[in-house]
């Protein structure tokens, strides 16, 4: 696989219009569409989790892109076809080869589920999110990308409601 325009974009701005009494017009408050390439980066991989019952874990495994599940219920879905497939292949079916450098993580929850989504990262570098919400998107851009190894564990909230639930995940690196 040989990957082409390799990009993370982001933003978060709002035009405000001043209630001062001698105030008038408006000001754009917040960050430009900003951008980051990365020309080196050779790895990218996604997959979607979905929980089949309360409290079910998932862990990523960053370097190969292989996933644990605590629970044989759960699907882990990549490229739309692949389903059930944790020991980590591209959309080709391909293995993914082992990944020295993280550029970027993008997590999603979808807006359908039920209960939040706990993100916890074993690499310090990399921030853990107590309670993703329903229909949250985070993204870890690394400007330079690093040498983050580890894994990322998803755990689906421990409540009946949370079966069902999905997380969505895409990480982009280089190999060494």
């Amino acid at each position: 696989m040989t990957l082409e325009n390799q990009i993370a974009k982001w933003s978060l701005s709002a035009k405000v219009t001043s209630t001062a009494k001698l105030g008038s017009g408006t000001t754009t408050i917040g960050t430009a569409l900003t951008k980051k390439e990365w020309a080196d980066a050779n790895i990218i991989y996604g997959f979607e989790i979905k929980a089949n019952a309360a409290a079910d874990v998932a862990t990523l495994t960053l370097e190969t892109g292989g996933v644990a599940k605590t629970d044989a219920g759960m699907s882990v879905t990549r490229w739309g076809t692949q389903t059930n497939d944790v020991t980590g292949n591209d959309f080709e079916g391909v293995t993914i080869p082992t990944m020295a450098v993280l550029y970027g993580i993008l997590v999603e929850t979808n807006s359908a589920n039920d209960k939040y989504v706990a993100i916890a990262c074993s690499d310090a570098a990399l921030p853990d999110i107590p309670e993703m919400q329903p229909n949250s998107v985070s993204l870890t851009a690394l400007q330079d990308g690093g040498a983050y190894v580890g894994t990322v564990a998803f755990t689906f909230e421990d409540h009946s409601d949370a079966a069902d639930d999905i997380v969505t995940c895409t990480v982009i690196g280089k190999t060494a």
